[in-house]
């Protein structure tokens, strides 16, 4: 079952099992990165980052998983 088609940054989001409040704070494109350290690496899906607002800690979701959790608008 799909909850949401689509992320925007900024928009926020509560979690219909728990209550926990999450922003979109990134989305990650496909491509190839470099991180500062200088190493290589290839995403081959679209990833949302979501805030979690309970403890501050960031999670990278693949996009069709992420339209698939149970999220509210808020």
């Amino acid at each position: 079952m799909i909850y949401n088609e689509n992320f925007k940054v900024g928009e926020k989001y509560k979690s219909l099992v728990n209550g926990i409040t999450f922003s979109v704070v990134g989305r990650i494109p496909p491509g190839s990165y470099t991180t500062e350290s200088g190493t290589q690496y290839e995403v081959s899906q679209p990833h949302v980052v979501f805030l979690c607002e309970k403890d501050g800690r960031l999670r990278e979701v693949v996009l069709e998983t992420a339209k698939r959790l149970p999220l509210q608008k808020i």
